[in-house]
């Protein structure tokens, strides 16, 4: 129970109510159903992207009538519910092969860590990644043989699983395959009309987004296979990020082929089969399903890189397959010798894991962070915001007529930082350097032109943390455009082994949506209460950047 609750505590700390990228979409929707209600059924179920999302637009609805406003960071934290409901089935799926229930311990410490704060801190995704999974599951337990007598109720749990993500309806093939195997033709005759029927209902009038790109055929075939393999190892991406798609396709074969020779060694062991076409155990065809719910990923992605499989708000993903890998081979072990063996090995990968993401994660979670807070400055004032919609086109403010941004910047905090530098000069000992970055690959899709700030030798006054960049209209202060700052020299290892961090640089990246006029540049933060600035960088014009050093 400790890593549910240290990491439900660390979900309650970081959860903020800021939209973040398709978390728009619950707004759009609520907009509609608020307009015309007679629709709502319809609407909660329409298309989203290559999905139908009812579960996060349900959600989102209730809160808006619970609290008469949409609050992103509620649906945040109920979200975490969803990961309990999934450790919940993990632990059915554990029960089933009796053994001890210590045996439990690093499902738990693997599933409930920041590994999956991409998914967990982000609303519309807690609800869509996740209860596919959680859905998913829990049908393929009505579907085991000590449920014969209950097995019907695995068709709202399919139900649930398709309208939370698409590729919740991988369980439907799955399910139906595990019914023919076990010889339930009555079962499987119900679930197979049932099958026909809900496709059918499901893609009426269903069209793919222009996100979904297919390489043509034969072209495909490796690109998903490639994708796939790295899918079934991506645990180990929080290893490493320069090396997370090697390591990812290295432990994805070994995965696979452990999955192969179990099921090699299955098929001449007659003994086991008894009365049915083919022994999967409800641990088996749970891992089939991750497998399934990867291959539908792999090819819904196809025309993105293969490295796009190892996105980190998928890590719910890689957590569950490598937990049911975990159960899988300690159901497969028969000798009590290597079966502790093995859980003593894993345990000591998850608590490894569990123990580096919070501390690798922390960095990440902070800028991410700071990044809602200062969008939740600019659009209020500026109608723009910075840190989302790069390639695209910003919402318009009518999309949030049911939604209000949090103030994390007072107007008297403004005013005192901008009080703090007006008459203020820049320190000789301050290295200031602008530079634009549109000639870099990752920056090319902008819309607009990526801006690069970097200050260093910063006196140590300036915190680690909680500082943010202010550029000052220089005819117009009173409203700032603020902009999060990255501390350079601060990672995880740096956290660990408690390295010094003075003088360490503090950089800034930035679409430039704002007019090309001068600024001001300060860096402001607030220490006990009291609210600090210095000025790094005078009369600044962002149309004339090159690569400029102050």
């Amino acid at each position: 129970m400790v890593p549910v609750f240290s990491f439900g505590i660390f979900i309650f700390k970081h959860a903020l109510n800021v939209p973040y990228n398709d978390d728009e979409a619950l707004l759009y929707s609520l907009n509609q159903i608020i307009t015309a209600p007679s629709d709502s059924f319809y609407l909660l179920f329409e298309q989203q992207n290559d999905h139908r999302v009812f579960f996060s637009r349900l959600v989102s609805l209730i809160i808006k009538l619970m609290y008469g406003k949409m609050n992103f960071r509620v649906m945040i934290i109920f979200g975490y519910l969803n990961l309990v409901l999934l450790g919940y089935a993990f632990f059915l799926i554990f029960k089933s092969a009796n053994t001890g229930l210590a045996y439990f311990i690093p499902v738990a410490v693997l599933l409930f860590s920041p590994i999956v704060y991409a998914t967990h801190l982000w609303a519309i995704t807690s609800f869509e990644y996740t209860l596919a999974i959680t859905f998913s599951l829990y049908c393929l337990i009505f579907l085991q043989p000590s449920k014969q007598k209950v097995w019907y109720w695995s068709i709202p749990f399919a139900i649930a699983a398709t309208v939370s993500n698409l590729d919740g309806l991988s369980v439907i093939p799955v399910g139906l395959v595990w019914l023919v195997t076990q010889k339930r033709k009555k079962e499987s005759i119900l679930f197979g009309i049932f099958a026909v029927l809900y496709v059918i209902i499901f893609f009426t009038d269903f069209h793919f987004s222009i996100a979904s790109k297919f390489p043509p055929f034969p072209q495909i075939i490796g690109i998903v296979f490639k994708a796939f393999v790295s899918y079934c190892g991506s645990i180990l991406k929080v290893l490493s990020d320069s090396y997370g798609l090697a390591l990812s396709t290295v432990a994805g074969t070994f995965f696979l082929i452990v999955l192969v020779v179990i099921n090699i060694v299955k098929f001449f062991n007659r003994s086991q089969w008894r009365d049915v076409l083919f022994p999967l155990s409800i641990t088996e065809i749970c891992f089939l399903e991750l497998l399934a719910c990867g291959l539908m990923i792999a090819i819904g992605r196809a025309g993105d890189v293969a490295g796009s499989m190892l996105a980190i708000r998928f890590q719910v993903y890689a957590v569950s397959t490598f937990i049911l890998f975990y159960l899988l081979v300690l159901s497969a072990l028969k000798d009590d010798r290597y079966k502790r063996y093995f859980f003593i090995w894993f345990l000591f990968c998850a608590i490894a894991l569990n123990a580096l993401s919070y501390s690798k994660y922390d960095k990440a979670i902070a800028v991410h962070n700071d990044e809602l807070k200062v969008d939740s400055y600019n659009f209020p004032n500026h109608a723009f915001f910075l840190y989302q919609y790069t390639d695209t086109k910003d919402p318009n403010i009518a999309l949030y007529q049911h939604y209000e941004f949090p103030g994390f910047f007072s107007n008297g905090d403004i005013e005192d930082w901008y009080n703090k530098i007006k008459a203020a000069t820049v320190s000789s000992d301050i290295q200031f350097t602008i530079e634009n970055l549109n000639h870099l690959p990752e920056y090319q899709k902008w819309k607009y032109p990526a801006i690069s700030f970097q200050v260093k030798s910063l006196p140590s006054s300036v915190p680690e943390s909680d500082v943010y960049l202010a550029l000052f209209n220089c005819d117009k202060p009173g409203k700032p455009f603020l902009v999060a700052v990255r501390h350079e020299n601060r990672n995880w290892l740096n956290k660990i082994t408690k390295s010094s961090l003075a003088g360490s640089a503090r950089s800034v990246i930035f679409p430039q949506k704002m007019a090309g006029k001068h600024y001001d540049v300060a860096l402001c933060w607030k220490n006990r209460r009291i609210n600090n600035s210095i000025l790094v960088a005078r009369n600044v014009n962002l149309d004339k950047i090159i690569k400029t050093r102050f």
